[in-house]
């Protein structure tokens, strides 16, 4: 009876499966991707600037970025090119991310592909479900969504995988080309992918070993023909027929010659057939007839197939009289094996071509080399013009065994192999925090597939995914807050593959030999009336129906928890709205929506903040002060304030006393309801509420472009180890070129050791938040500074110093319009 098992798949039947689970690869990484995850953060708005900048500012084209810690470039010129063609806009940055994502899962089932030829031990279903489980795969998911250079290092990683098993499978140059190629252009990715080159050369040495190995043990090569057991024993059952095989060919050509051999080894097997089965040697003239054909000495390789075919005929025709239930799966068999269908069994799997030669894998790597360090070859300059540069950003977060952190590596270790089943990263902005990278389902699989690969750790291809395992760890061990699933991300194809491995164990072959046998199917069963090998067949049937239903829950499940988990609890999440800066962004869209003439003061935010900048990035004039420290009054236009209310505590306070009249007319609010900033409205020529308490003459007080008005103070008195509260009040008369650095100096008694300054604070105005450069005519700025009271100041009556200086220029100091470089604005009393 025909087994449904064994019917070979369609042609299009592969193809059409990776294509779904691209497609499911692409929902995931697309769908909502214009509010999951929510708002432009820091380090996206940073690189999408910089690909702005690319299109915008001519002959700007720098082989490395070194702003935010330093950042390669690769990503960014990635983004400038999307700006090109569909806009600048957060969407489209992450789009850049979405795509790269996307293509990785295909890239993953070429590599397991490769693989799979590579070692016929391995399931054939490994590449599908490999691909599988990355699309599906929470963390790949996550940082797919995101506009910011790691995502690319799983691309390369996998990649170079694909392309040094090609090579070496194949040895075709044109793999040992792309092998060389994403080894060299690694270091243009991420900090983590600046590994890749290294691994590459361990891959180098591990394959010229392998293949100087081949050669001093030909018989233990991976390309060697080995013959199943049972044709082992046959052979050695069958001296005679062998020794048939072994006269020397005479023919005028190599493929007569091939023939011939071909025709003699065909005949063995039809004798052996002959001397066990005497009666049937009647019954097959034809068949012997065929095999007696003399050659014509042409090198035809039509000639030499055709001949080939009928030779083989007898030979199955042999096993075919012998063994009748065998031949409907034989025929099917043999059909999938010439079909070149991808799910077929690995029986019929044709053994690798023996490139593995060691000049030819010498050679490769040569050209590999040459290539990489072609490529690489511009960065490498720019490091060795800035060395600060390469190491910037690891020097930021490496962690070193030493006297304060001795087990650091070793904690982070133990804390990297547990992050993908025990506990994740805790960082919200990469993970819901804590939540490991795996559920509880695809953890299954994944131990199955590393048992495995640890198991046949000794094959090739164990050994390639154990050595990238290893390689692609260190970013993680060596880095601070680990596990880091950013700087562990070139791990993620890695995981799938184990992962993909489990569940192709788990799922076996449907045209596995029988595991059971008709001898062993109950009593109860075969009372069924229907015969033993069936009952057999339709058990082994049902077993292998069992373990698809396992692999569908596991799949089936693990994807519908990334999804909730992503999507859902973490999508919705309210810590989000800080970590992805929604709150920026949404203040950044509102100010583009305010007419052009009105002023727009933000607080405490700086105009160096990328979110902010990204979003104002076409010109659209924002000033910045920080509200905690000063604060900027303007009376010659229509003027809005957004003063974030979650950083700046003190802002809003001093709008309100010196504007009373100021009008709310917008509140930003995060995930929660909680006030994260409001807007507040004053109209053109609204007077101040009221000025300095302490008036200073503005003609000894006044510098070329502005003059201090006043001070505060909050009390006339004060007690050693007190905080003064100085307030300065400056205005404007026209625009500043001269960043100048205020002091504040109080002055009393001669100290011990000559000097009369007993208290003071150097900064530029408003901490550095306001600067005089920003300053425009008519503007009114509240400066502060605090002075620390020594404990041994003695009682008495002590001067206010004020002036200016420009540190740019030695730390000469401004003088005022009567040629004084310093003013005593008032006094204060400290007492006992």
């Amino acid at each position: 009876m025909p087994d449904s098992r064994s019917r070979p798949l369609p042609r299009w039947s592969a193809p059409a499966a990776l294509a779904l689970v691209t497609a499911l690869a692409a929902f995931l990484r697309c769908w909502q991707l214009d509010t999951i995850p929510p708002g432009f953060h820091y380090d996206e708005a940073y690189e999408a600037l910089e690909a702005w900048r690319v299109l915008t500012q001519p002959g700007y084209h720098p082989i490395f970025f070194a702003g935010n810690f330093g950042v390669e470039p690769m990503f960014i010129y990635l983004a400038a090119i999307a700006f090109r063609l569909f806009g600048a806009a957060p969407v489209v940055m992450r789009g850049v991310g979405a795509a790269v994502g996307i293509v990785t899962v295909p890239a993953l089932y070429l590599l397991a592909r490769e693989w799979v030829q590579l070692d016929r031990r391995l399931p054939p279903a490994l590449p599908l479900f490999a691909a599988l489980a990355l699309a599906i795969q929470r963390w790949h998911i996550t940082f797919s969504r995101m506009a910011i250079e790691p995502i690319l290092v799983p691309l390369f990683l996998v990649l170079l995988l694909w392309a040094f098993a090609r090579g070496l499978r194949t040895g075709s140059r044109w793999a040992w080309a792309c092998f060389g190629l994403a080894a060299g252009l690694g270091p243009y990715t991420y900090p983590a992918g600046r590994l890749l080159p290294a691994l590459a050369a361990l891959l180098g040495v591990a394959a010229l070993v392998r293949a100087a190995a081949d050669i001093r043990h030909p018989e233990r090569s991976p390309h060697a023909v080995r013959t199943q057991p049972k044709d082992a024993a046959r052979s050695e059952a069958q001296p005679k027929d062998a020794a048939l095989t072994s006269a020397p060919s005479t023919g005028p050509s190599s493929s007569a010659a091939s023939s011939r051999t071909t025709r003699s080894g065909c005949f063995v097997s039809f004798m052996g057939n002959l001397r066990r089965h005497p009666e049937r040697s009647e019954a097959q003239p034809k068949d012997a007839a065929l095999t007696s054909a003399p050659s014509t000495g042409l090198s035809s390789s039509a000639t030499s197939r055709r001949t080939t075919r009928s030779g083989c005929s007898v030979s199955f025709m042999g096993n075919l009289r012998r063994h009748p239930e065998r031949s409907e799966a034989q025929s099917k068999d043999a059909a999938r094996s010439r079909r070149g269908g991808h799910f077929q069994s690995s029986e019929a799997r044709p053994a690798p071509p023996p490139a593995g030669a060691f000049g030819a894998v010498l050679g490769g790597l040569l050209l590999a080399g040459a290539i990489a360090l072609l490529v690489f070859a511009p960065l490498a300059v720019n490091f060795a013009r800035h060395p600060d540069q390469l190491l910037l950003r690891s020097s930021q977060i490496a962690v070193t065994p030493g006297a304060e952190d001795a087990a650091g590596p070793l904690h982070n270790l133990v804390a990297a192999l547990g992050m993908f089943s025990v506990r994740g990263d805790a960082d919200p902005r990469s993970n819901l925090p804590g939540l490991p990278v795996l559920d509880v389902l695809m953890s299954i699989p994944f131990m199955i597939g590393v048992v495995w690969l640890a198991w046949r750790g000794r094959r090739l291809t164990a050994a390639l995914w154990w050595l990238a395992f290893a390689v692609m760890l260190v970013p993680t061990v060596f880095s601070d807050y680990a596990p880091h699933f950013r700087r562990g991300l070139g791990l993620a194809p890695l995981v799938a593959l184990a992962s993909g491995l489990g569940l192709a164990v788990i799922l076996g072959r449907a045209d596995s030999h029988p595991a059971t046998a008709p001898a062993a199917v109950p009593p109860l069963l075969q009372r069924s009336g229907a015969s033993a090998e069936q009952i057999a067949a339709d058990m082994d049937r049902l077993r292998y129906v069992g373990r698809a239903v396992v692999v569908g829950v596991i799949v089936v499940g693990s994807l519908v928890y990334s999804a909730t988990a992503y999507l859902g609890t973490w999508g919705r999440s309210p810590v989000l709205y800080y970590a992805y800066d929604q709150g920026l962004w949404e203040i950044g869209q509102y100010v583009l929506g305010l007419p052009a003439e009105e002023r727009v003061y933000v607080s405490p935010r700086p105009a160096s903040d990328m979110t902010l900048a990204f979003a104002w990035r076409a010109g659209r004039p924002v000033r910045h002060f920080d509200g905690r420290h000063a604060f900027v009054a303007s009376e010659q236009a229509d003027a809005t304030y957004i003063i974030i209310e979650y950083e700046d505590f003190r802002g809003w306070r001093l709008l309100d006393e010196l504007y009373p009249d100021r009008r709310e007319v917008r509140r930003f609010l995060d995930r929660t309801g909680q006030v994260y900033a409001r807007a507040y409205r004053v109209a053109r020529g609204q007077p101040l509420a009221r000025g300095p308490r302490n008036p200073v003459d503005a003609d000894a007080a006044h510098w070329p472009g502005f003059a201090l008005l006043g001070y505060d103070i909050d009390r006339a008195s004060y007690r050693p180890g007190e905080i003064v509260y100085l307030q300065l009040w400056w205005r404007a008369d026209a625009a500043i070129e001269t960043d100048w650095t205020v002091f504040t100096h109080l002055l009393g008694p001669t100290r011990a050791d000559g000097g009369i300054v007993w208290a003071g604070q150097d900064a530029r105005p408003g901490q550095g938040s306001a600067g005089m450069t920003t300053w425009a005519a008519g503007d009114l700025v509240l400066d502060e500074y605090q002075w620390q009271l020594p404990a041994d100041a003695p009682p008495g009556e002590y001067r206010i110093e004020v002036g200016v200086y420009d540190p740019a220029r030695g730390g000469q100091r401004g003088t005022t319009a009567d040629g004084q470089d310093h003013v005593v604005i008032g006094t204060l009393r400290i007492e006992r």
